[in-house]
């Protein structure tokens, strides 16, 4: 997903400004990957100049974050759609001779955030300052390896008429890319979705996901205030 040699050891090596990706769908959380799709301009200046720079880009779900009629996920960003106050540092990269043409770039997490403030725009592409103090155990407990395995019970309990080869995919996935394409894989809606990304601890976004997919998750409903960029 990234080179080994990118996750830091402390938060005091990473960037407090960065440019910033308003990504609808998948939720990238510490760990996981997503392919960007863009046709706005500056956001491709953004995604070159990034690829030209340190790599490092501010992922950040919009508010109007949602379904599309058929009840695809809207994977194509809204640069100018209002942002939820936390989101992942990425680190970014080219895509894969077999990923998609219309694809710009693939990012992978690396550790949460909290928007400080949204700063002016440059050269068309947004940016933000952020704080990555209250998620620095993200570091550790990614370093550390998460297995999720109430997540890959509910997995199995779904293809239980699957073969066991078929299973095989969930050991070869990291346990947040297995809970990302978990999440991507249910209609929750952006509140949902943004509750998961503000879990306490990675550990904690296992249980809060089991609970939301037992539908035991009302308070938060999309109605229901969260705190946003501002």
């Amino acid at each position: 997903m990234f080179p080994d040699n990118i996750l830091p050891y402390d938060v005091d090596e990473l960037p407090t400004v960065l440019p910033v990706f308003p990504l609808p769908a998948p939720l990238l959380l510490p760990g996981s990957a997503a392919g960007l799709y863009t046709a706005d301009p500056g956001q491709i200046t953004m995604i070159q100049e990034t690829l030209e720079g340190d790599g490092w880009v501010g992922i950040v779900q919009p508010q109007t974050a949602g379904f599309s009629d058929d009840d695809e996920p809207v994977l194509c960003s809204d640069p100018d759609a209002p942002l939820f106050s936390v989101g992942c540092l990425g680190y970014l990269g080219e895509p894969g001779e077999d990923e998609d043409e219309h694809m710009a770039g693939v990012v992978g997490g690396v550790i949460r955030f909290r928007v400080v403030e949204e700063l002016p725009p440059v050269r068309g592409y947004r940016r933000v300052r952020v704080d990555y103090r209250e998620f620095e155990d993200d570091l550790i407990q990614l370093k550390s390896g998460l297995e999720f395995e109430g997540v890959k019970d509910l997995v199995r309990m779904w293809m239980t008429s699957s073969s066991e080869d078929d299973l095989g995919f969930m050991e070869r996935m990291d346990g947040t890319q297995l809970v990302s394409s978990v999440i991507q894989a249910l209609p929750f809606c952006a509140a949902e979705r943004q509750a998961l990304m503000e879990a306490p601890s990675l550990e904690d976004i296992e249980d809060l996901l089991l609970t939301l997919v037992e539908g035991v998750g009302e308070r938060f409903r999309q109605d229901d205030p969260l705190p946003v960029a501002h």
